[in-house]
């Protein structure tokens, strides 16, 4: 580097140094990179790296290889401190625990990919961080060459991309072009990476800074990668694949400077899903005949990612329980999905049971009960949130049913059209005002709700029965009403 160091930007990587080499320790990194200095003949660089995260230990990394890594900045041996991975979760729980400079994310931002969108983007935005998005040839497969036999993707991946190719050719662009193009319009990338091994590749990557290929071209080959979009596959310890997922964040101990700008991830909040079968979705009459097909989550990450949404909240399109099921299994193994607003039988006895059993399932955000398709209800099923109290009953449906304001106070009523039962209960502010628990119309319980009690029950002569479960300040956190015998 001598007489040329000041007119490049020179960055380098520590920690992996072959295929199946690695040496993430202090030392190891510390004295291979004062190797590589020497051998540079330079004393300083401009980025020094952490490479392929993934396959190190993550607390080491954490807690001896980045602080390593600011010593030498510190020192004056590296302006910029980074890492480098494959997994988007990854890079971001390690940079919300160990400040880094930038990140280096490959072969998740390109024409096969957006996923490193949904966590590792919107932290970058919010940090500052210097994101930095490698591998739009997707590790070589849209680079329009032979696919070397030791390349890590799907066949099914390894397909779609050789068809990329072959449409590209046939509409007379180079595939690299359509590729390099794709990621150079990241709103946030502040470089794309491009492998390049002579100086034809050199000339044809920098022709596609000024190539615009055609909206038709584009469209069909999101059709083409649309099924395989997103696929990812094994890279770096087993254990790190999920390392950092949308379960697992944790808040960073180390405070950051506060930015001027608010950045808000971008949520679709309803959207339906669906294997089209005309006995259950009847309603879809002819005047929605374009509705009449599957729609299906590839197709929806597809349309999704070119809008940059970055994810989505599914809403059930049948009152079903296979519904409810089906729409958490799909957020359980799609990263896009951020939630799902699903269906229980809310006119139902089981109501109650069911619910406390799907509450436990965390991509459940709400649900959602088409009234107009419910002739008849023979039970009405309630939710309430207040400001300070948040209660759960079913109530038999009756000839008369209120939720009323008077004087400040909110009442609820509900009578057993058996008529041998009535709850009346009202709040203020959100409170548990003192007031009475009825059980009528026999001649059976007056109890009032008193504070600190585990369970309050009033029951009449034909075995109807209530029963309230109040936290220890006397608000009611369960209510269930039982038909008798």
């Amino acid at each position: 580097m001598e007489g040329l160091r000041h007119g490049v930007v020179l960055a380098t990587k520590c920690g992996r140094y072959g295929l199946e080499e690695f040496d993430f320790s202090a030392r190891g990194v510390t004295e291979r990179f004062e190797d590589s200095l020497r051998r540079l003949r330079t004393d300083y660089v401009d980025l020094l790296q952490v490479h392929d995260i993934e396959f190190g230990n993550i607390q080491q990394i954490i807690s001896e290889t980045l602080p390593a890594l600011r010593r030498l900045q510190e020192q004056g041996k590296a302006r910029f401190v980074g890492i480098t991975g494959y997994w988007p979760s990854v890079l971001t729980h390690v940079a919300r625990l160990e400040p880094v400079d930038t990140i280096l994310n490959y072969c998740h931002a390109n024409l096969m990919m957006n996923d490193m969108d949904r966590a590792l983007t919107p932290f970058v935005r919010e940090s500052g961080v210097g994101l930095l998005n490698a591998s739009p040839m997707h590790m070589c497969l849209l680079a329009g060459f032979d696919v070397p036999e030791w390349h890590p993707a799907p066949n099914n991946v390894k397909l779609a991309a050789a068809k990329v190719v072959a449409i590209c050719h046939y509409a007379g662009v180079a595939p690299s072009a359509v590729a390099v193009n794709a990621c150079l319009s990241h709103p946030v990338a502040a470089s794309t990476l491009v492998g390049m091994s002579s100086e034809a590749q050199v000339d044809e990557n920098c022709a596609a800074l000024d190539f615009q290929p055609s909206e038709e071209l584009i469209r069909v080959l999101n059709e083409t990668i649309a099924p395989i979009f997103n696929t990812t596959w094994p890279q770096g310890r087993p254990e790190n694949e999920h390392f950092g997922s949308r379960d697992s964040f944790q808040a960073s101990s180390r405070p950051r400077a506060k930015r001027e700008t608010t950045v808000f991830e971008r949520i679709d909040a309803h959207h339906h899903l669906w294997s089209y079968r005309p006995s259950e979705f009847g309603w879809i009459d002819d005047a929605m005949q374009p509705l009449r097909r599957d729609f299906l989550p590839a197709e929806l990450e597809a349309q999704a990612a070119r809008a940059h949404v970055e994810s989505t909240v599914v809403v059930q399109a049948r009152q079903t329980l296979d519904e409810t099921t089906w729409l958490l299994e799909l957020f359980d193994t799609h990263n896009f999905i951020s939630g799902v607003v699903g269906w229980l039988p809310i006119a139902n006895s089981t109501f109650p049971a069911l619910l406390d059993a799907f509450a436990e399932q965390p991509g459940l955000k709400g649900l959602r009960h088409v009234v107009q398709a419910s002739r008849s209800m023979e039970t009405l099923a309630l939710r309430l949130l207040l400001p300070s109290f948040y209660y759960k009953a079913t109530i038999k449906k009756s000839h008369s049913y209120q939720h009323c304001q008077s004087h400040g106070r909110t009442a609820l009523s509900g009578a057993c059209a058996r008529g041998g039962l009535e709850v009346a209960l009202r709040w203020k502010d959100g409170k548990l005002v003192d007031t009475e628990l009825l059980a009528l119309r026999d001649g059976t319980h007056r109890l009032r709700v008193q504070r600190g009690l585990r369970l309050i029950r009033a029951t009449n002569a034909k075995g109807d029965t209530v029963d309230l479960t109040p936290d220890k300040d006397g608000e009611i956190v369960t209510m269930r009403v039982r038909k008798g015998q």
